[in-house]
């Protein structure tokens, strides 16, 4: 069904109104029991690049340009060319990765939280390996001679160069005379040395006779992230695509379950499920289940550690749609089930405080989490709309155009034949002139980052 309700409070909560999800970020960073005022999540703008991936927990990053896209969107009103500028640099200086923690998707990770965040969630994903090797007609020897190529030609892309600190994981059979880091040098200083192509792996691979089968290359690679041992890194080839990167040599150290959460994974659990409330809300913990994969207890586990620093959805955000809400107000007694619409303290005062912005347009990636962060798009936009956004559902979503709420059309930008971008809409249906004017004084201010 059609929510405009619930669609506008979902922009201001993921940070594309206003001062959303920097208080999304200081929510789900504070310490405090009690969610931030208003007042401080506007003078916390503009969020860095760190800080909106932060917030948001994880984005959906199958489209490389359309998550750096929707990154920037979400970092403040500020020049679009700057926003992308600082996106890409957070790739380079190792402050964003992308990896594949959950659905065997790939996403958009703080380089601060991949690593605990992978071995929180892509638990499925390792346990399906083997039979995955099996299809594939890969044996254990040739999976361990393939990271054996990916080490090797990493350092020999970093030889001579400043590295990053840490150490290669132990049993990766990593070459002999992989060179350790220093431990002063910083993320800053390796700009993207210790990176190898996908293109360049595939070569590698194929030469070494190991890419038998179709879909070989994608599965070692994806293998060794899931694994712990790689993360995609700076971007390469017009942004895009990334270096695949060593995970130690490139994420901080201590960044796993045990350095972050002493291996308390109900801990781990709890401050991603804060962070997915807090940005994607009014959402419920089914839908934070279907987003990781997670189990129910598990969640239900988490949930109890930051009970107090959520509440269930204020009606009036909610449109008439979602589980009843029995208690409004932070800290409420209430029975909370797996279906009971959550936010961040606070939500319902920052859309009242954002007027009549969150009723107007914006232009969004294909893969944008306002769309692919919910289990249920059919609670927010119509059947005949969603089969134009993804025709025959074949998981390729076009980029939205949003208006008043609502889901009105998709649109592209080709570029001429003198390399300028120009706007080409497709409307769901008639737009008044009114609307098209916003559409294109919206287009103008989008930060296309290709």
């Amino acid at each position: 069904m059609v929510n405009p309700t619930l669609v506008e409070a979902r922009l201001v909560a993921q940070g594309l109104v206003g001062a959303g999800l920097a208080s999304a970020f200081a929510s789900a960073a504070s310490a405090a029991a009690s969610g931030p005022s208003v007042d401080a999540a506007i003078a916390h703008q503009p969020a860095s690049p760190a800080e909106v991936v932060a917030g948001m927990g994880a984005m959906q990053g199958q489209d490389l340009p359309g998550v750096l896209s929707s990154i920037a969107l979400r970092t403040g009103p500020r020049d679009v060319d700057q926003r992308i500028a600082e996106v890409v640099a957070a790739f380079a200086a190792g402050s964003l990765v992308r990896g594949y923690p959950m659905r065997g998707t790939v996403f958009a990770l703080p380089g601060a939280d991949a690593a605990w965040i992978t071995e929180l969630c892509a638990g499925p994903q390792r346990r399906a390996q083997p039979k995955r090797y099996e299809r594939l007609g890969l044996s254990s020897e040739q999976v361990a001679r393939s990271r054996d190529i990916f080490f090797t030609e990493a350092q020999a892309a970093a030889s001579g160069q400043a590295t990053a600190r840490g150490q290669l994981p132990e049993g990766t059979q990593a070459p002999e005379g992989m060179q350790t880091p220093a431990a002063e040098e910083t993320r800053e200083d390796r700009q993207g040395a210790l990176g190898v192509t996908r293109g360049r792996l595939t070569e590698l691979w194929a030469q070494a006779g190991l890419l038998e089968g179709n879909g070989t290359s994608y599965a070692l690679i994806t293998s060794m992230i899931v694994d712990g041992l790689a993360v995609y890194g700076p971007l390469v080839d017009g942004n895009r695509d990334n270096l695949v990167v060593p995970a130690q040599a490139w994420l901080p150290a201590g960044s796993d379950l045990a350095g972050c959460f002493n291996d308390d994974r109900d801990a781990a659990t709890a401050e991603l499920l804060l962070r997915y409330l807090s940005s994607h809300g009014p959402v419920s913990l089914r839908d934070f289940q279907w987003w990781t994969k997670l189990p129910q207890r598990q969640i239900k586990a988490g949930f109890a550690l930051i009970a107090d620093r959520v509440e269930p959805a204020a009606p009036q955000l909610l449109g008439g749609s979602g589980a009843a809400v029995t208690a409004q107000g932070p800290r409420a007694s209430h029975p909370v089930d797996m279906d009971t619409p959550l936010t961040r303290l606070g939500l319902a005062d920052e859309v009242e405080a954002a007027g009549r912005r969150p009723h107007g347009t914006f232009l969004l990636p294909g893969f944008d989490e306002v769309v692919l962060g919910y289990r249920d798009r059919l609670a927010f936009m119509s059947d005949e709309h969603h089969t134009l956004l993804v025709p025959g559902n074949n998981g390729m979503f076009k980029k939205t155009m949003i208006r008043g709420g609502k889901f009105i059309g998709t649109w592209k930008a080709p570029r001429g034949s003198a390399g300028a971008r120009r706007l080409s809409a497709e409307p769901f249906a008639d737009l008044s002139a009114a609307a098209l004017r916003d559409v294109e004084r919206t287009f103008a201010r989008y930060p296309h980052s290709d």
